[in-house]
């Protein structure tokens, strides 16, 4: 049902040097990766509200685009991570699937975690599918879904030291007939 692809390597010739390149010299992401625009107002409000807070934890302001920007650049060399597992699935599969290979996402993070490995699912890490295809050999055939990068966080850094306030549970789940 799914496909798994690893790559494994640092910066320099590979990979990271073309996934730089790509986003250096404007090359836009394939449609169906590009990031949503606007969400439903609620959901925009706390989007808005988190990314301001995540950039102001690294004392990054707003409007300082060429800080924004290095932060971009970041996650396009993986956050430094040695290794992105890319999880990919037959195209001729239903959007059923797609729940699988969640499961599977969060069994590998959690197996990760177990051996002491830090994670990073993120959908930038597969914002040009054309690349990745190319470089790791992957058929036209499947869907390369997502992208959880491997490696050790660096503790020191201020996005490490972030974490989101969670909304209260009344507003994200509706219990009915439970007391």
């Amino acid at each position: 049902m799914g496909t798994l692809c690893c790559w494994r390597g640092r910066a320099g010739p590979g990979f990271v040097t073309l996934m730089k390149s790509a986003s250096a010299k404007g090359c836009r992401a394939a449609p169906i990766y590009r990031h949503r625009r606007q969400w439903p107002p609620a959901l925009q409000k706390r989007t808005d509200e988190l990314k301001a807070a995540r950039f102001e934890s690294m004392g990054i302001e707003r409007n300082h685009a060429a800080a924004r920007h290095a932060m971009f650049e970041r996650a396009h060399q993986f956050f430094g991570a040695p290794t992105v597992v890319y999880l990919c699935i037959d195209r001729t599969l239903t959007a059923w699937s797609i729940f699988d290979m969640g499961l599977l996402a969060q069994s590998i993070m959690l197996a990760a975690q177990q051996y002491g490995v830090d994670s990073a699912a993120a959908a930038l890490l597969i914002s040009y599918p054309d690349l990745i295809r190319a470089e790791l050999e992957i058929l036209e055939d499947v869907s390369i879904l997502m992208g959880v990068a491997l490696g050790y966080r660096d503790q020191q850094h201020p996005l490490n030291q972030y974490r989101s306030p969670r909304r209260p549970l009344q507003e994200v789940v509706r219990l009915k007939g439970l007391t």
